[in-house]
């Protein structure tokens, strides 16, 4: 398992490394981490490494009878945050990126005040004086650079990483001191229960960093095919004006022969 989650780590890491050809230079980490800021990563981490054990522990000394129990509640509670906040992230991510030339961008603020990408907030993508308007005013490098994979991956990794340290915690702490109560169930239904909780707790470890992974791989695919989407479309407008150029010159070709010939005509 360790190695499994060691490679898909890696992987992680090289979309972090490969995803540096969106722009020319890198930015320096600033104050304002963009999304990572706004779904409260920091608290999640602070709630990981400290609450959620000291209220686990607390539970669980004033209810020495229903260990297990505590250890499933807390472990329910930590998936819930973790999961939302994650969550929050890739949503935001996202609308930053898709809602970017509506303006949406500006309009997220937190995880419960998400603005919507509607048919008509996406249709702005499509318009070409929109996409040359988002190079233009640096908006497209804005986004990528304050929501790139330099700043996401690293913050993402180390919340799953607080994550998968309280759930291991968790682990050890109902190894050491499951219930005691054996007065409704037997010895052996007692020990299939515990391994039960321990191996559902254990897959959680191993499938949010398969499912970071996945969704690290189409956050990436989503950011190329955006970035090559605006260009091509402000690319069709220059052409447009390139056309309206040619047909001026067109014209001007059109009727310099008969200028030429009317003018030789006179001494």
């Amino acid at each position: 398992m360790f190695k499994k989650t060691l490679s898909i780590t890696i992987g992680i890491i090289i979309i972090l490394n490969s995803s540096f050809v969106l722009w020319n230079q890198v930015s320096n980490a600033s104050e304002d981490m963009g999304v990572i800021k706004i779904c409260k990563l920091s608290e999640l981490n602070d709630y990981l490494s400290k609450t959620a054990r000291d209220d686990f522990m607390e539970t669980l000394d004033d209810d020495k009878n229903e260990n297990d129990l505590d250890v499933r509640i807390a472990f329910e509670k930590a998936r819930t945050k973790y999961h939302n906040a994650v969550k929050c992230v890739f949503d935001a991510t996202t609308i930053k990126i898709l809602g970017s030339a509506a303006g949406k961008n500006k309009e997220v603020k937190g995880a419960d005040d998400m603005p919507s990408l509607t048919k008509e907030v996406l249709a702005e993508l499509n318009k070409p004086d929109k996409a040359c308007a988002l190079i233009e005013k640096g908006t497209l490098k804005d986004i990528l650079m304050q929501d790139g994979p330099q700043n996401l991956v690293p913050k993402v990794l180390n919340s799953y990483e607080h994550y998968a340290d309280f759930i291991r915690y968790l682990i050890i702490k109902q190894a050491n001191r499951p219930s005691i109560d054996t007065s409704a169930i037997g010895f052996y239904e007692l020990v299939a229960h515990a391994k039960a909780l321990g191996l559902i707790m254990e897959n959680e470890i191993q499938d949010s960093i398969v499912a970071l992974d996945t969704a690290f791989l189409a956050l990436k695919e989503l950011r190329l095919s955006f970035v090559m989407h605006i260009h091509f479309q402000c690319m069709m407008k220059n052409l447009e004006v390139y056309r309206k150029m040619l047909g001026k010159l067109r014209k001007l070709v059109m009727t310099t022969p008969g200028l030429i010939e009317d003018a030789s005509m006179h001494k």
